[in-house]
């Protein structure tokens, strides 16, 4: 007979499955459409001249400098054409993985603060979310704000209800601190009479 510790490792590894399937659902449509104008192609160009220019620093559009938006995600896509060289797929993966990676970190959240079967049930919810499905399959910049957002919100709200003098403990103590912390507020919040 498996001990609990034997059972918790065996559970742990069914989700490997799982998470593979869902990448290669995930992954598998990238190429098939083409890219949309304006944007896709714009963030898709600008990359490709810093790799062909080899000025990282400088993003460019049509030899023009272009400073409109935050290059991050234009020094990743080119790294991408650096290995993979040019192509709708490769400018896609940034983005697309970056919305991929949502998807776990959500699952993992909402599993330490409620349980299990909620991390699984918000995963599903969210991937099978059509709008971020849509969005998170383009080259856009949607993706990487949504990704570095939800994982700044989600480490506050974790700091917010952590147990007093350590870190969360779990979903029941988790779950417990975010409680007492909003009793606290509503009380240093309430109307004195």
């Amino acid at each position: 007979m498996a001990t609990g510790a034997e059972q918790e490792v065996r559970a742990r590894g069914l989700g490997w499955p799982l998470w593979l399937a869902l990448a290669a659902v995930w992954f598998a449509t990238v190429q098939v459409r083409p890219m949309l104008d304006p944007d896709e192609g714009r963030y898709a160009e600008i990359p490709r001249e810093i790799v062909a220019s080899g000025d990282w620093i400088t993003p460019r559009l049509d030899g023009l400098k272009y400073f409109e938006k935050p290059p991050l995600q234009y020094w990743a896509t080119a790294a991408v054409y650096s290995v993979l060289g040019p192509s709708e797929w490769s400018s896609r993966l940034w983005a697309v993985g970056l919305a991929f990676a949502c998807l776990p970190m959500v699952c993992g959240w909402t599993e330490r603060l409620y349980g299990k079967g909620a991390g699984l049930a918000a995963m599903a919810t969210l991937a099978t979310s059509p709008f971020f499905a849509i969005v998170g399959h383009l080259n856009l910049l949607d993706s990487g704000f949504t990704f570095w957002l939800t994982g700044c919100v989600f480490a506050f709200t974790l700091a917010q209800c952590s147990v007093a003098g350590g870190g969360a403990g779990g979903p029941e103590q988790g779950y417990r601190g975010c409680r007492a912390h909003r009793r606290r507020a509503r009380r240093l919040h309430a109307p004195r009479a």
